[in-house]
């Protein structure tokens, strides 16, 4: 007779009594169930055991990170928590960072104007933090960008400095040099209208990780109700035009073009041979946005292009101020200031922001001035040039520069 358990028996009356089909089954399942749930028990308390003990990658001061238009943002790695991040007002005492600013400052600015030395001098004197549109540039560069508002992902960014904690006063100085300065010889780079030059100031570029773990870039826009006031600041054109020849070369130099830069050293001679290169380009005077007077006008300029931008992007700015119809004006300035009227200035500074100066500002080192990289003759046509292109605001702020006005400021000083 074949096994089966309604048929086997006990030698002697020894073991348990015999089971029915069902009852066996039942107790079989009952087992592999016990033994199923002791298993799950124990990888759960081996995963516990391990990584408890793992520190976090990536982890957002913030919060989790949402994933947005397909991209994975990873947590940061916790080098500012939440704990360091607080707003603080005038005459308040600091609160928790779910309070968050009220709104932006922008600090518009034509690149290589006096945008640095602004941010860094209002850090220093208030303890406060700024803000950026461009959110891998900075001190921290391996990390993704923390928005300064909660409720606005796409910017503007925390400006990060390491080990220091983040102090977000209630209108947060943000950098924001718009558009318009494009250095390709391509016209349709740099020309814009009022509304894109307003909607490039609200531009920002958000550093996220990709897939692949490393970092990229995102753009995005955010309000301009975020906006409350502007600061605009302005430079000797001649000058600001040569320091924009300077950028350029730190730009080669971080690409190691070495041949680049012995092509173009840093002189006189150097700067003017950028010019000419520049100039080979005649798009610009070719564009149905620039007439025969206008185009005559930009001829007879070293580095033409580079002025012409330099003017587009101040009309602009103005535009783009009396656009927003804030209720306070725009503070407006002239970089050279800060050399012979700095305590007025940087009073004028925090007192615009809402602030309070609790520190000494960064010490000024007025920069060389280069006039002398330009002929009579081409001064003069930059003058009639940038006379030719400004709205009225514009050449009675830039008029200073070429009427000896501002000689005659800075030799006093």
């Amino acid at each position: 007779m074949k096994y089966s358990p309604s048929s086997s028996t006990t030698a002697a009356g020894w073991g348990p009594p015999p089971r029915s089909p069902r009852s066996s089954l039942r107790a079989i399942g009952i087992m592999h169930a016990v033994t199923l749930a002791c298993t799950a028990v124990s990888t759960v308390l081996l995963c516990l055991v391990f990584f408890s003990g793992q520190p976090t990658k990536h982890e957002n001061p913030l919060g989790p990170a949402p994933e947005r238009d397909g991209i994975r943002e990873p947590k940061t790695a916790r080098r500012y928590d939440r704990r360091s991040i607080s707003t603080i007002g005038k005459g308040k005492a600091n609160a928790t960072y779910t309070t968050g600013p009220t709104g932006v400052i922008l600090l518009m600015s034509y690149p290589n104007s006096g945008t640095s030395y602004t941010i860094h001098a209002i850090r220093e004197m208030t303890n406060t933090t700024t803000a950026t549109n461009y959110g891998l540039e900075g001190d921290i560069k391996d990390e993704p960008s923390i928005p300064a508002f909660k409720n606005s992902p796409n910017g503007p960014f925390v400006e990060r400095i390491p080990g220091r904690p983040i102090n977000l006063p209630n209108l947060v100085l943000t950098k924001t040099h718009c558009g318009g300065f494009s250095t390709s010889r391509n016209p349709l780079s740099y020309l814009e209208t009022p509304r894109s030059f307003l909607k490039s100031c609200l531009k920002a570029k958000r550093g996220v990780y990709s897939d692949s773990g490393s970092l990229a870039t995102r753009i995005g826009w955010y309000s301009q109700s975020l906006v409350k006031k502007v600061i605009h600041i302005l430079r000797n054109p001649l000058d600001n035009t040569v320091a924009r020849f300077h950028l350029e070369r730190k730009r080669f130099t971080a690409k190691n073009d070495t041949a680049w830069l012995r092509e173009y050293p840093n002189t006189k001679s150097g700067f003017r041979k950028w010019c000419k290169r520049l100039d080979k380009s005649t798009d610009l005077l070719r564009t149905r946005w620039v007439d025969k007077e206008l185009a005559d006008a930009l001829a007879a300029v070293p580095c033409h292009a580079e002025f012409f931008r330099f003017v587009q992007w101040h009309n602009l700015a103005f535009i783009a101020s009396e656009e927003l119809a804030l209720p306070t004006p725009p503070m407006v300035f002239h970089y050279e200031e800060y050399s012979f009227r700095f305590d007025d200035v940087t009073k004028e500074l925090t007192t615009f922001l809402e602030l309070e100066q609790t520190g000494p500002a960064e010490p000024f080192i007025a920069n060389k001035r280069y006039a002398d990289y330009y002929s009579d003759r081409e001064t003069q046509a930059i003058a009639d040039l940038v006379k030719e292109m400004s709205s009225k605001q514009t050449w009675q702020l830039l008029a200073r520069y070429f009427d000896g006005r501002d000689e005659v400021v800075v030799a006093e000083a």
